[in-house]
């Protein structure tokens, strides 16, 4: 039986509807699933304005407390400096013998000009480690780095300190970039050397930890640090009260964490029975 006109059109209209209700459902639809993605990133957005203005802050408090430190540590040996040239300028004479007190000024000099020139490495480190958001990394030649750390950095201090350093037979091969893990050596061994025994006597290692990360550390012979001062050693800009444990421009510890954080690992001190233990991690290097 052919079915009647009105019929067919009945049936024709009612398809057209129920495609516009499709039609309208799967706009819905997309309206839905564009409003939950609007949403999430504007929620995305928001967080990273928030981590950002975060960053931003602190910054800027690390900015003023970086300023009054940098103007207190050049002040302090310049004037210092300053003071003892006027010294010996009035009391050197030609052909009069030195006398002892003259060469403690001599040797007063000396010192202030080493502590603005440790002052100066450290800033230089800094800014290094600030402009470079990252860098390549690759494998490490420890053995090249430490004993280049040790030959130009250290000489004034092993000689001050009368202080010994002993190397391992062989490193784990860990991935980095070379001249901030030499900072790193120079920031933990410098200190070893200052605040360790007397004499100072410097154990440097390496092992692997659980998570399979690779653990560089510089072992003193000294009096330990106090528990109240641990937690604020890497604490940047921070003087800590006692001047026994820190001195400088402390600078040292924090750039030693921002470059060790920079390069993918942690940094921390642990108690020994005699002295204590400094480390920093780097994850292991990939040979091909």
């Amino acid at each position: 039986m052919i079915p009647s006109t009105d019929r067919l059109v009945k049936s024709v209209e009612t398809n057209q509807l129920q495609e516009e209700i499709k039609r309208l459902q799967q706009e819905k639809t997309d309206l839905e699933i564009s409003l939950e993605t609007s949403i999430q990133l504007a929620d995305l957005f928001a967080q990273q304005l928030l981590t950002r203005s975060t960053e931003l802050e602190q910054r800027n408090l690390e900015v003023a407390a970086f300023a009054r430190t940098v103007a207190h540590d050049l002040k302090n040996p310049l004037g210092g400096m300053m003071g003892v040239i006027t010294l010996l300028q009035t009391e050197c004479i030609v052909n009069q013998p030195i006398s002892n007190d003259f060469v403690l000024r001599l040797q007063w000099l000396d010192q202030g000009a080493r502590q603005l020139h440790g002052i100066i490495q450290d800033l230089l480190l800094l800014a290094g480690v600030s402009q470079k958001g990252k860098v390549e990394t690759y494998p490490l030649d420890m053995t090249n780095i430490v004993r280049h750390v040790i030959r130009e950095r250290l000489p004034h201090l092993l000689e001050e300190y009368k202080g010994t350093i002993e190397l391992p037979p062989q490193w784990e091969l860990a991935s980095g970039y070379a001249p901030w893990v030499e900072g790193i050596w120079a920031n933990y061994l410098s200190n070893g050397l200052k605040y360790g025994g007397r004499p100072p006597h410097l154990i440097l290692g390496s092992d692997k930890t659980a998570n399979g990360e690779l653990r560089f550390w510089v072992k003193d012979n000294g009096k330990g640090v106090p528990a109240e001062l641990q937690e604020r050693l890497f604490t940047p800009f921070t003087r800590l009260p006692n001047r026994n444990w820190v001195e400088g421009t402390g600078l040292g510890l924090s750039i030693v964490q921002q470059i060790v954080t920079k390069l993918g690992g942690c940094v921390g001190m642990e108690d020994q029975e005699i002295g204590s233990l400094f480390y920093f991690t780097l994850p292991a290097a990939t040979l091909i």
